[in-house]
């Protein structure tokens, strides 16, 4: 809203699409600094949901070891 002026309705659709990589295109054209939001809001969404998929594969990975060794033992 404060990099292009857009509406909050506007805005918020574009950051859902960008997030969600559906990726419809831009409501409006968009400028530089907008592009640059743009590819930081893509790095920042990508990031969490990789972060949040290590951390349940973790705590997977960690109940099957231990349930082996507990099997074992």
């Amino acid at each position: 809203m404060t990099i292009e002026g857009w509406n909050f309705l506007d805005s918020i659709y574009m950051t859902i699409i960008t997030l969600s990589t559906v990726g419809y295109g831009e409501v409006r054209n968009i400028g530089h600094a907008g592009r640059i939001f743009t590819i930081l809001l893509i790095l920042f969404g990508v990031s969490i949901i990789a972060y949040i998929v290590r951390l349940a594969a973790e705590t997977l990975v960690e109940s099957e070891i231990r349930s082996i060794f507990g099997r074992k033992n």
